[in-house]
This record gives structure tokens, sequence and C-alpha cells, in this order.
């Protein structure tokens, strides 16, 4: 470890600046950290043969060599593009801190940022194949004009995804609308080979649960994020939830034209509440500390709602299955 005091400003009054290889190549402790790993790397090897020295040290010392290679061989793809930018000590920043500090200005490499490193670095290391193929990137900010770059100096097409959002809530909308369209999709297929309608009703509820319970950070989305979301809360009965609780309706109505379920309730009630039931399901899953899978609670769900709709048989006692 070393440290090098700041200067002073330099006559135009800004602080002096310095290169990284300044910092390392052009102070006694910087070249005494690459000449002396190559010197411990021989003595190392020379105690080895002796006996003198543990494997384990002789192996450290070419790690730590072979690192040093693979910074110069990343630093020699960077010459051609990227920029040395400076760095600047910050006489504030340092009497704050009571230590020395530099500032390394990457505002002022191209492109605005330190992230053409990275995508000259990237489209270097591609076989011929994955080149030919083209790159793409979803950025509308640095790395996405970064990647433009390097791949128009490299030969290589580029595309950009951009995603616009105008806040959060615009996002998670996004999110819900795009996997209740998926769900209902999903829905309407499975249902399509099923006549029974408490069969029906089971094959929603599971993968209404299955859905959450395969993606835990997709739940927490449905379950969490979204319900503190004004706006969503306001749309949310005119998002794709409608034509959710559609499908289910039809169900519940086809039952009860087949005397399965009683006429009273109304569908869209029944609808209603067996998705509030999935949802507190789900929601119960996301908040627990327990891990069981979620799926296992869809049967005891649709017992309970046909108990009460039809005719009365003994529900079977659901089981839920705890995960290791």
């Amino acid at each position: 470890m070393f440290s090098l005091h700041p200067r002073r400003p330099g006559a135009d009054g800004l602080p002096e600046r310095h290169s990284v290889a300044d910092l390392l190549l052009r102070t006694l402790p910087g070249r005494a950290l690459v000449v002396g790993a190559a010197i411990r790397l021989l003595a190392s090897a020379a105690q080895l043969l002796v006996g003198r020295t543990p494997l384990l040290d002789a192996v450290g010392t070419v790690g730590t060599l072979a690192l040093l290679a693979g910074v110069a061989v990343f630093a020699g793809r960077l010459i051609a593009l990227a920029r040395e930018t400076p760095v600047y000590s910050s006489e504030t920043l340092g009497r704050r801190s009571g230590r020395p500090v530099f500032l390394k200005a990457e505002n002022l490499q191209r492109t605005g940022s330190f992230k053409i490193r990275g995508a000259v670095n990237k489209l270097a290391t591609m076989t011929d194949e994955e080149r030919a193929a083209g790159v793409v990137t979803a950025s509308a900010g640095n790395h996405g004009q970064a990647i433009a770059l390097a791949a128009r100096e490299a030969g290589v097409a580029a595309g950009t995804v951009y995603l616009y959002f105008r806040s959060k809530d615009d996002l998670l909308i996004s999110i819900f609308e795009k996997t209740m369209a998926s769900a209902i999709a999903e829905g309407r297929q499975a249902l399509a080979a099923l006549t029974d309608p408490e069969a029906r009703l089971r094959r929603i509820a599971r993968l209404h649960l299955a859905r959450l319970g395969a993606d835990r950070d997709l739940a927490v989305v449905f379950q969490v994020e979204l319900r503190q979301t004004t706006k969503f809360m306001a749309r949310f009965s005119a998002t794709g939830l409608r034509d959710y609780l559609g499908l289910i309706r039809d169900v519940v109505t086809d039952g009860q034209k087949q005397g399965r379920f009683r006429s009273r309730p109304s569908p869209t009630l029944v609808a209603k509440m067996l998705f509030g039931a999935l949802d507190e399901m789900a929601t119960n899953w996301v908040l627990s500390e327990r891990k069981y899978d979620l799926v296992s609670d869809a049967d005891a769900v649709i017992d309970v709602f046909v108990t009460g709709l039809g005719a009365a048989a003994a529900p079977r006692k659901a089981r839920r299955t705890l995960l290791p």
C-alpha cells in the first residue's frame, strides 16, 4: 500500500492533474509493485525447488503476475479508442477526510463515462461468429453510446433497445399488464381442454399460484410494490384484471348453467372473491419466512368455494408441501 500527497494547484489555479500511469509507473512505489512481483516470483521459484517455500505462496505470486498481465492486455485494447483521462487531486476532500483523495475524471472520456472500457473489451473478446451476428444493448444512456461507438470502430453491427417510462408507476403498471396478458392467454389455452367447472376452477387457481410461486421477484412486484402505487390502484379495474376476472366469471356461469353451482351467487362476485383469496395466498407466501410450495394452497381454496357453491361433498384434506 502506498499513498501520494496532493500537490498544490497549478499555475491556472486548477488542481494539478495526474494520469493513472503517472501514479503507478512514475513513482518508486508503483514501479516497485511490478518489479517486486517479478523478483518475488523468481525467488519463490528458487525456494520452491529447494523446498523452502510453500507451493501456495508460489502459486499466489504467479496469480499476481497473471492479473497484472491481464490488466496490460486490457489496456492495450483501449489504446486506440479510449482516452487516458486525468486524475485530479482534491484538497477539499483531502482536508475533510484527513487523507489524500484523487478523482478520476471519466466524465472527460469518450461518450462521457467509463463504460467505453467494458464495451471495447467485450467486443475484442468476441468470436468472429459472435461479431458477425452483431450486438444489442438495452440502454438509453452512456452504456448504449459506448456500445455504439465501440461497435462502429470494430465494424460490428449494433442496435439499441430503448424502453422509456415516465415514472416507476408506469414501469410497474407495464409489468402488471404484460404479465396479466400472458396469464390470460395461458389460462384460456389450459381451459380449452376441460369441461368440468370444478376442474377448470382448480386449473385457474393452480396456474395463478404457480406463476407467482415460480418467480419470487415477480410476486413481490405484484403483491407489494404495486399496492403502494396510487396510479395503479386507480387504474386497477381498467387493466387486464378485468379480462382475468372475466375468465373466472365465465367458468362460474357455466357451472351454474350445468347445475353444478348454485344459481344465486353473482358470477362476478364469485370471481372477485376467488381472485381475492388467491391474491391473499400469494401475499402471505411472499411475506412468510417459511418456504413452502405456493401451489399446494390452490386445492384448499377451491374446496372452500366449491363447498360453498354447490352440494357439499366432504372436502379432501389439503396438505401444504414444505420445501427444503
